[in-house]
């Protein structure tokens, strides 16, 4: 079982950084390795293992890494114990097979694309304790109803942009947790003039964005970053936020090329 992992040992335990196999559909992580504790499973440790139907997680875990179970397309189900406080951003991206999951009851935040592109996605029960959901936490997921728990504090815009999710809630249902932006934001165009926003995606984690802008007797499409010296955001600080916010990146760089050609 060691041979099918890559990790690191630290202080506090091992940490999972690669998952080796490729054709074991049913999954159960050790836990402990060479007699130290695993205690986290690492940033896509377990992305793009299409052959993973279920994964049991052992309860000396306490963190689940960055993209970890990423583009796992015919996971069912995973079992998460209740030993787990913090589950980082787009850990479930793209997992189109996964139906049903129950989250650990000490995880307090929702990270930004945890359930991105879960497109079957029918029952997720979350933690008595949640406080945060971030942006895009749920991003164009199936899910069709939430109950979201008294302890929730912060929903950020976007958590639900791209759903048809009726959320069970006390709190005052707000049109941001769908919409969020640059939607209706104007930009300028040198041979164009003046657009509004009348769409945009992008992927979860917020490498890249393609924006529709309605010029009035025409809409074009735009890629952020790179299409930002084409177009300029009417607002100072929206254009500040622009360039913050997708910044030219090794992996932008490749999905523009990729979005060029309409592989995107």
């Amino acid at each position: 079982m060691v041979d099918m992992y890559d990790y690191d040992t630290h202080s506090s335990g091992i940490t999972l950084t690669n998952y080796l196999c490729n054709n074991e559909p049913y999954v159960k992580i050790p836990s402990s390795i060479n007699n130290s504790h695993v205690v986290k499973i690492g940033d896509n440790c377990f992305s793009g293992h299409s052959e993973i139907k279920e994964i049991i997680v052992p309860s000396t875990v306490s963190e689940i890494g960055y993209a970890a179970f990423a583009n796992c397309d015919y996971l069912e189900n995973i079992e998460l114990p209740d030993s787990i406080i913090k589950i980082g951003q787009c850990a479930f991206q793209d997992c189109k097979s996964l139906m049903h999951i129950t989250l650990p009851p000490l995880v307090e935040c929702l990270e930004t694309g945890m359930f991105g592109f879960c497109y079957h996605v029918k029952e997720v029960i979350l933690p008595t304790n949640l406080k945060h959901i971030e942006a895009h936490a749920f991003y164009r997921s199936g899910l069709r109803q939430l109950q979201l728990p008294e302890s929730v504090i912060t929903i950020e815009d976007g958590a639900f942009h791209g759903t048809a999710c009726e959320l069970i809630t006390s709190l005052p249902i707000e049109d941001r947790w769908y919409n969020t932006w640059p939607f209706n934001e104007t930009v300028r165009h040198s041979d164009w003039g003046s657009g509004i926003i009348c769409d945009y995606k992008g992927d979860a984690c917020g490498v890249w964005l393609e924006i529709t802008v309605d010029f009035s007797d025409k809409k074009k499409c735009f890629f952020l970053p790179n299409d930002l010296v084409k177009i300029t955001f009417e607002k100072a600080d929206s254009q500040a936020l622009a360039i913050k916010r997708y910044p030219l990146t090794k992996d932008s760089e490749n999905s523009y090329k990729l979005w060029r050609r309409g592989l995107m």
